[in-house]
């Protein structure tokens, strides 16, 4: 072999001198320092050439410097396998020398040569891998050959340069073609290039050969070759490589997610996660709160047991559960509720094998709301309700899971639409009337007499809807718990209830309860006894009252802690017979009695605000905040511990500490005026002033003064808020209430910004017009006026807040709720105060005209009134960078979308795009582009101004805001070019570039933008160390993105040097390490972050880096790789961590994150044992996290806990041999499988079916009943899209239940992508030679209107009207030729048209749940546990599993066995695919060695009856599945 490389070597050196007169055999070799010197001489020589000249010189320096690096390595190799007088690398030197030798008169020639070097430079990056290998002895021939050819390639390619160089033509062309000249050329070296690239694609590909040999040596120094050569397939095809892992991880954790990430898009979508959260808290809270016993006497009513589960009634699907206040409605509702889903779980079994799906969805109305002011989900309760219902529903079943998926992701479904929807459109839309399948929908709705005054559109909205349901079908079963005085509707056949007719023995059973916490009457002596007696009488004497009755046993409690009488305890239960009306009056006039006139002056107050505030939750911030604006003050003792106290009998506070008044007390507060307000202000004083000494300019000027005062100021005797209060009753005036919220408001907003205010601040800026219009409503109705005085302190006030923007401004951080300047309704509101001339008509004189002629006369009045208002948000929004640039736009463009852009005032037809004269409040119905608002701004205030790099950086913050990111990088972009030094720029232009969809491209040059503003912020004397740690973060992970290790570690370390301290960079530097598997780093970070410089552990050094990575989405990834990179040490630091964690949400009452702590405490305590098994210590974290109170029944980390304990109960169960030690573990299984819903597939349900099909198939069966009901209905409708989940639910159970030739016919009914760079191609391949030639021509016609595009998208549907058309007009041709051409088309349209139908489908949904990732397509092979719930490995992944000397990181590794047992699903055959494609499957046959044999091909939906045949379904049930498809 050495001699035949020698030979090769002396051919090339002896054509180099032939063709450029030059030897590159020189004696003594040149060596590669050598070279490096030659070529550092030769640029010294260019020293005096011009600047431009010289970085040309530089450029190709580098260049060859980088490609002369790869050959000294080549030279390395090469010298191993031949005895050269002179070495291969030295020819190639002195080759590259020769080639630089270029004559000062074509220096252009260097432009061109670093073109050449440019191309070469990629095409050998992959062997830099040999320079960290000490010898080659072991290298095959093949590979050493290759090298050598490489080297001969290179040199023939500087020879050819150098004589190229040497030709007077080619130096014409030099002067037009530069640095592309050597590649374009028609002179050869484009070929000698394409060589090169060859070649190194040949050395690649016998890398593979080569890693075989070495695999069985255990040489340290060859398993480094091997770790070498597995980044080498990185380098070589880089690009394509990357952009396909990236693809591919999105891929498999979109898959592993679909389910989550579909209720997840679900409850975004709606918008409704506190909402759905509150509810059920308040039901759970309601149904703990309920005595054992209660609500028994419900089940033997008729009317509930025609509404309920059971009884196909035609009487009514609708039942209203009626009661007063306080008469146990919402607890019997709730009660109702986990009845009817125990209902669901089995108790109830039908006649046939069909189990009937009872889905329950309900909601509790509740007086505390959302918080978020006039955007909330409160202003639209029922809108709230309708969507918390679709969201339970879908938890429920996947069959309703997937039409609301596809329901929220049709064209146009947005929050906005959902929110302006009306209430029964919105139901019909969202299918909770219209159950799928074989399915019943209960639905409650409890607490409509919570609703405020302004929700009682929604009451009437909801009776309408039940007015207009058939209420004899009893799919759709609604109960609705609601106060006798709301009207129920009309047309409406119902049932009803009345709680105060039938709840005597619930108060029973609540009295004694009551009386045993209370430990009175508790002893058995006959005075005890007979006292008890008396009081447990009560439940027959307060007429169904709760609240009578717990009023009755406090003071009897009083009487007993008071060693009363028995005479005092009749005289208590002989006041309750009276009703709670006297109850509640009696309670207002003993308080009374107990406070001073101060504290009543403070309650009253306090009631004003918690009576009259509006759609958002009175807390006790918010009466502080009240209270000081009142009193000017703080109180000695706090005002919760008073309100819990002293004022609990008429207010109460929530654990929230949301403050209420207590229920059935309002009216009894609210107290009407019994004759009208004395307006009469008329002075009633006299004063004698007397100057004894003074000038007459002294004299002049202080009666001047004087009067100014008097005009500004109301001078009255004492002003009634600060005088000493009088004791008054307790009771409030809704007139008296509106004013004096109205002017407390406009007093805060005065004033300058105060934190002892600041609670309200956001609610009075957003509702002042409301109250106002509340204020000018009762005056309106009477019997009350408003004082002059009171008339011109409004006036005041609201002229301020228009004529003065600094208002607005000094309390923008109070504004987030603001809608009023957008709002027609609302700006009217203030205009018909403004234009009372008793409101204003004090003003000075220019205020009047400004008010009278500027703004009442114009066409648009709110154009004026907020022009000072919108040319100080103006300034804010374009050159001031203080306030957020989004929320500034906001304001603006709402205001625009209602005046419009252009002021019509003065155009006598009235025609432009100003809005009507119509009432419809908020904006209009197009939203305003930045561009038309930045048009506007600087129309109406900046004219001549040249915007500058500050206007362009805030323009992109707003689109960054409103996510349009294109236009958001355009206006980075030219913020750049304007010098804009704010590194904001840089990285908010790196992070879009990192974004797009474009390649590598994209990424590559958001490198280089993140790097630019890496430099803006070092060159800076004190740089911001936290933007350098978010721009190095996001440089490394670019990096990582790209494959390139090297320079992410170096970024990662430059943010470990900066020694972060936020939890927030911490974890997202953590993050960046576990996403990457990056080793290195993460050990770096590691032991700076839980060691200290004495190396000893930093306790509570992970709380809060724990707690971010529950909230992360990708949770479940990043603690299985977290694991896999720790050593064995670490592992109990992570479970100390864990510890503090748990114990400090534990403390914030954060029971969700709790849960999640615990299952990886759980998860980290297996991973740190020696053995595989799954312990009890294991089990005790996970049982802990199922008791945490999470409002999901699905909740992610409970359904993984209850997986891995499932999987340790049903291990042990096969495991024991005992009878009763293997009921046990059934026993613990059947628990964990009925806190799933019946119709859920879950993993706890596959273990326990698998554990019983061991003895009887059929009880395995009786488990997954309604799994299947709800598979088989998923795969009977008309919702192609809900197929996937239908087979793979059908799939599971079968496996589950033993019958593994149906689970292998419905797992082939998962096509996966078709292979190959032409799928449709691939598809669309005939036997018939018509058909053949009909897809030849369709593709041909494809790929000429769409040669970039994917299959299934424009091109599918091209397709489909080609073939249409082509059909068409053969039909229409007389040509009896046509016959042949046109069964052609028809067979390609009828595979198209499945294509179409089966688009769901394509999708390679099973991934091997080992570290390589692998998907189960036409490659790859892959088996499926029968016993664990969808956990599949590749053979290879299975075979590290068997042998259990290697850990699987991962929910599948720790819950699957050695010892288990598993289906082989073979590599896809195409044959068997177009069978599926075709709506057509295998059946039956026998199973030999996993493989099926002997079966036969049916359609789907013939297999499909035959399923429903076997799991007991009735013909009558086959039958109409058959008529709904």
């Amino acid at each position: 072999m050495a001699h035949k490389f020698q030979a090769m070597w002396d051919a090339t050196a002896e054509s180099f001198r032939e063709q450029t007169g030059q030897s590159i055999k020189k004696d003594p070799p040149t060596t590669f320092e050598d070279c490096i010197k030659a070529i550092e001489e030769r640029q010294q020589l260019s020293i005096k050439q011009e600047p431009e000249e010289k970085s040309k010189i530089e450029a190709a320096k580098t260049h060859v410097l980088h490609v002369i690096e790869y050959l000294k390595v080549f030279g390395g190799i090469a010298s191993q396998a031949a005895d050269a007088a002179f070495p291969a690398s030295s020819l190639c030197f002195n080759a590259i020398l020769f080639l630089l030798d270029i004559p000062t008169d074509i220096h252009d020639f260097h432009i061109a040569v670093k073109g050449l070097f440019e191309t070469i430079g990629p095409t050998l990056n992959h062997f830099k891998m040999y320079d960290e290998m000490e010898e080659f002895d072991n290298l095959d021939s093949g590979l050493l050959l290759t090298i050598h050819q490489l080297m001969i390639c290179f040199v023939d390619i500087c020879k050819l340069s150098v004589k190229l160089r040497q030709s007077k033509s080619f130096r014409e062309k030099l002067k037009t073609k530069t640095k592309l000249v050597l590649l374009k050329d028609d002179s050869g070296i484009q070929e000698l290039l394409n060589r090169l690239e060859s070649l190194s694609k040949d050395h690649s590909r016998q890398q593979g050969t080569q890693i075989l040999i070495l695999a069985s040596d255990s040489n340290s120094r060859l398993r480094k070759f091997l770790d070498r050569t597995s980044l080498v397939e990185k380098a070589v095809l880089e690009t394509q490589v990357n952009v396909t892992r990236l693809n591919d991880s999105n891929e498999r954790r979109e898959i592993k997610e679909s389910s989550r990430d579909s209720l997840k898009m679900i409850k975004e979508k709606l918008g409704i996660d506190d909402e759905v959260t509150s509810s059920a808290r308040l039901c759970e809270k309601l149904w703990k709160a309920s005595v054992s016993g209660t609500g028994d006497w419900i089940r033997h009513l008729p009317e509930y047991s025609n509404w309920a589960p059971g009884i196909n009634s035609q009487e009514s699907s609708v039942l209203f559960l009626s009661g007063g206040p306080s008469t146990g409605k919402s607890i019997l509702t709730s009660i109702i509720l986990h009845r009817l889903k125990e209902e669901a779980e089995g108790s109830y079994q039908p006649a046939s094998g069909r189990l009937p799906r009872i889905l329950t969805g309900s909601y509790f109305f509740s007086t505390e709301k959302s918080g978020a002011g006039k955007d909330g989900e409160d202003i639209k309760p029922l809108h709230t309700a309708i969507k918390s219902m679709a969201y339970q529903l879908a938890e429920q079943d996947p069959v309703f899971e997937t039409a609301l998926s596809q329901t929220c992701n049709r064209k146009g479904v947005n929050n906005g639409f959902l929110r302006d929807i009306n209430c029964k459109k919105l139901w019909e839309l969202l299918g909770i009337g219209s159950p799928k399948g074989h399915a019943t929908h209960y639905l409650l709705f409890d607490g409509l007499a919570d609703l405020e005054s302004h929700a009682t559109e929604a009451v009437n909205e909801l009776m309408e809807i039940i007015g207009s349901m058939d209420q004899t079908k009893s799919s759709v079963r609604i109960l609705v718990s609601m106060r006798p005085e709301i009207p129920k509707p009309l047309s409406s056949q119902h049932l009803e209830i009345v709680m105060e007719s039938h709840n005597e023995d619930d108060l029973r059973v609540y009295i004694d309860d009551r009386l045993k916490k209370m430990d009175i009457l508790q002893e058995p002596n006959e005075v005890s006894t007979r006292v008890k007696k008396k009081v447990l009488g009560l439940s027959a004497q307060v007429k169904g009252n709760y609240y009578n009755v717990n009023a009755a046993l406090e003071r009897v409690f009083k009487i007993a802690n008071d060693d009363g009488t028995e005479n005092e305890v009749d005289m208590v239960l002989e006041a309750s017979r009276e009703g709670h009306n006297t109850m509640f009056q009696s309670q207002i006039a003993e308080l009374e009695l107990a406070l001073s006139a101060q504290e009543i002056c403070e309650l009253n107050e306090l009631l004003i605000w918690t009576i009259f505030i509006k759609r958002i939750n009175v807390t006790v911030d918010i009466l502080k905040a009240a209270l000081f604006l009142r009193f000017r003050k703080h109180p000695i003792q706090p005002l919760e511990k008073k309100l819990r106290a002293k004022y609990s009998k008429v207010l109460s506070v929530t654990d929230n500490k949301v403050v209420e008044v207590v229920d059935g007390m309002r009216e009894f507060l609210i107290k009407p005026r019994l004759e009208p307000r004395r307006i009469d202000e008329t002075p009633r004083f006299s004063a004698t002033i007397t100057i004894t000494k003074g000038d007459r300019t002294n004299v002049q000027s202080f009666l001047w003064q004087l009067m100014h005062k008097i005009n500004t100021y109301d001078l009255v005797p004492e002003d009634s808020e600060t005088r000493k209060p009088t004791k008054e009753s307790i009771q409030v005036n809704e007139f008296d209430a509106h004013l004096t919220i109205v002017r407390r408001i406009l007093q805060l907003i005065d004033e300058d910004p105060n934190p002892n205010t600041e609670a309200l601040g956001k609610y009075a800026l957003c509702f002042l017009p409301d109250h106002l219009s509340d204020l000018k409503n009762a005056e309106v109705a009477g019997p009350d006026s408003l004082k002059p005085s009171e008339k011109r302190e409004i006036g005041n006030g609201l002229y301020k807040l228009f004529s003065h923007p600094n208002n607005i401004e000094k309390h923008w951080k109070s504004c987030g709720w603001v809608v009023w300047y957008g709002t027609k309704e609302e700006i009217a509101i203030f205009l018909s105060w403004l234009a009372d001339e008793s409101v204003t008509g004090h003003l000075g004189y220019r205020d009047r005209i400004w008010l009278k002629d500027t703004v009442a006369k114009h066409k648009t009045p709110a154009r004026p009134l907020l022009s000072d208002l919108m040319n100080m948000l103006a300034r804010r929004w374009l050159q001031d960078s203080s306030w957020e640039a989004p929320t500034v736009f906001w304001w603006l463009e709402r205001y625009l979308t209602m005046v419009g852009l252009n002021d019509n005032n003065n155009n006598p037809n009235g025609v432009g795009d100003a809005p009507g004269n119509d009432t419809t409040s908020g904006p209009g119905s197009r939203e305003m582009t930045v561009a038309e608002v930045e048009n506007w701004c600087q129309r109406e205030f900046f004219k001549g101004i040249e915007p500058g790099s500050l206007w362009y950086e805030r323009l992109g913050s707003t689109y960054h805001g409103r996510r349009e990111i294109d236009r958001a990088a355009d206006s980075y972009r030219k913020a750049i070019d304007l010098h804009s030094q704010n590194p904001l720029c840089f990285e908010r232009l790196a992070e879009y570039l990192g974004t797009t969809l474009d390649g590598l491209y994209g990424i590559r040059g958001a490198i280089t933008e993140a790097e630019k503003t890496a430099k803006s912020i070092e060159k800076d004397e004190s740089p911001d160390k936290g933007m350098l740690i978010d721009i190095y973060l996001r440089l490394a992970d670019l990096h990582y993105r790209l494959g390139q290790q090297q320079p992410a570690i170096e970024y990662t370390d430059k943010v470990l040097n900066l020694e972060p301290d936020q939890v927030e960079v911490q974890y997202r530097l953590l993050r960046i390490c576990l996403l990457n598997s990056s080793r290195e780093t993460y050990a770096k970070f590691w032991r700076r972050l839980t060691r200290n410089p004495e190396d000893q552990h930093k306790t509570g050094s992970l709380t809060a880096i724990l707690q971010q990575l529950t909230s992360d989405e990708n949770s479940e990834d990043l603690i299985m790789n977290w694991f896999s990179l720790m050593e064995a040490g670490d592992f109990q630091t992570f479970l100390d961590e864990t510890a503090i964690a748990i114990d400090i949400v534990q403390r914030q009452g954060q029971s969700d994150v709790k849960a999640q702590l615990l299952l990886y405490e759980g998860i980290a305590r297996h991973y740190s044992k020696d053995t595989g098994t799954l312990t009890g210590t294991d089990i005790d974290s996970w049982n802990q996290c199922l008791e945490q109170y999470t409002v999901s029944t699905r909740y992610l980390p409970q359904l993984q806990a209850s997986t891995l304990i499932s999987a340790h109960h049903f291990d042990r169960f096969r495991a024991e041999e005992n009878f009763a030690s293997k009921e046990k573990h059934i026993q613990r299984l059947r628990e964990l499988a009925l806190k799933n819903s019946p119709f859920v597939i879950s993993a706890t349900k596959a273990y326990l079916a698998s554990a019983y099909r061991f003895k009887n198939v059929e009880q395995a069966k009786e488990v997954l009943r309604g799994s299947m009901s709800s598979a088989l209905d998923m795969l009977s409708d008309d919702e192609i899209e809900n197929d996937l989940a239908g087979y793979s639910h059908v799939a599971q159970i079968a496996l589950s239940c033993g019958d593994e030739l149906n689970a292998l016919s419905a797992y082939s009914q998962f096509l996966g992508s078709p292979p190959g760079n032409d799928p449709l191609g691939w598809v669309l391949d005939f036997d018939l030679e018509s058909a053949r030639a009909a897809s030849r021509d369709l593709q041909v016609a494809i790929k000429a209107k769409f040669p970039d595009l994917p299959i299934f998208a424009k091109q599918l549907e091209f397709a489909l009207e080609h073939i249409d058309s082509k059909i068409l007009s053969a039909q229409n041709s007389n040509d009896t030729g046509n016959v042949s051409n046109t069964k052609g088309l028809e067979e390609v349209r009828s595979r198209l048209r499945r294509l179409v139908e089966c688009r769901t489908q394509f999708r390679n949904v099973y991934v091997c749940d080992g570290p390589c990732g692998r998907l189960w397509d036409f490659e790859n092979p892959i088996f499926v546990c029968k016993y664990c719930c969808e956990v599949t490995f590749c053979p290879e992944c299975l075979e590290k599993l068997k042998r259990g000397n290697e850990r699987i990181f991962s929910f599948g590794g720790i819950v699957c066995k050695k010892d288990h047992d598993w289906l082989y699903l073979p590599k896809r055959e195409k044959k068997e695919w177009m069978e599926c494609l075709m709506g057509n499957v295998r059946v039956g046959g026998r199973l030999e060695n996993g493989v099926r044999k002997d079966g036969k091909l049916v359609t789907v939906s013939e297999w499909l009856d035959t399923v429903k045949r076997e799991w007991g379904w009735g013909s009558e049930d086959i039958k109409m599945d058959s008529g709904d498809a």
